[in-house]
């Protein structure tokens, strides 16, 4: 059985068009990245930062950071600084114009 190529209608096509305007596009993150806390903490020790977990919360410390006590968003808003500097697509979503 040979799978069948479908045609999108106009009125989806436009949609999608409308979204890619809006959005720049889709992320892309490299197939390697998780948000494994176990790869952050060796993404950031790449980068002088230590990453350790206290119940619910993450500590960073390291080179020239003051120690700080973030929550799982604020985690992935100081890991997307080091993503963004060396040119990667950030975890967390751009925010919406």
């Amino acid at each position: 059985m040979t799978p069948q190529i479908r045609q999108t209608p106009a009125g989806d096509q436009n949609a999608i068009n409308a979204w890619l305007a809006r959005n720049g596009g889709p992320r892309r993150i490299e197939p390697h990245a998780t948000s494994d806390i176990y790869d952050l903490k060796e993404y950031l020790a790449g980068h002088g930062v230590t990453l350790a977990m206290d119940r619910s919360y993450y500590t960073v410390s390291g080179q020239g950071i003051r120690r700080k006590r973030l929550d799982r968003a604020g985690l992935f808003t100081f890991v997307d600084q080091y993503r963004i500097k060396d040119g990667l697509e950030p975890f967390k979503p751009r925010p919406r114009p």
